[in-house]
């Protein structure tokens, strides 16, 4: 059993109501606290690519999608965060061009 296959089996007993986090996480594996956020995002990543599952995050930890509604909510916190990026990127060209252009 490898290590996607060993984070798999935690999230898949774990709904949104009960999410494992990052900190049991990294615990369970031994990942450095230093690169402990990015290193356990990018295993959850890989995990959800090689084993296939619908792996959702909130503030709380990682959880298994069970359902469509989940999915949708999910997926519509996700694009919350990617429309504020995209306003970010957009006023800092605009102060830029302001600015230096």
């Amino acid at each position: 059993m490898d290590i996607h296959d060993n984070i798999a089996s935690t999230i898949k007993e774990r709904g949104i109501d009960d999410p494992v986090c990052s900190e049991s996480i990294r615990q369970h594996f031994g990942i450095n606290d230093r690169s402990g956020t990015s290193v356990t995002r990018a295993l959850i990543l890989q995990t959800m690519q090689t084993k296939e599952i619908p792996i959702g995050a909130c503030r709380r930890g990682y959880f298994l999608i069970k359902n469509r509604i989940e999915l949708e909510e999910y997926v519509e916190n996700l694009q919350g965060r990617v429309d504020k990026i995209l306003e970010r990127i957009a006023l800092v060209r605009a102060c830029y061009d302001k600015n230096r252009g």
